[in-house]
């Protein structure tokens, strides 16, 4: 995740980006803030351009992109 952070740094739009884990050890989710949906969406082949790095046994199931919208 620290390598995926590294790799979008400097991305246009991008607000933060940080790791995030389960405190319970679940999981690791990265958390991104963006200027603009259309910035986020700019950026995800630069989000995902580390995917090949992951060994198999580090994931329970996809990657799953959720969308939140300040309220």
């Amino acid at each position: 995740m620290h390598m995926v952070i590294e790799q979008t740094t400097g991305a246009p739009g991008l607000i933060e980006f940080k790791a995030c884990r389960d405190p319970n050890g679940g999981f690791v989710a990265g958390f991104s803030r963006w200027e603009s949906e259309e910035a986020f969406t700019a950026a995800l082949p630069t989000i995902g351009s580390l995917s090949h790095l992951r060994k198999p046994e580090w994931s329970t199931k996809p990657d799953e992109v959720i969308t939140l919208v300040e309220v």
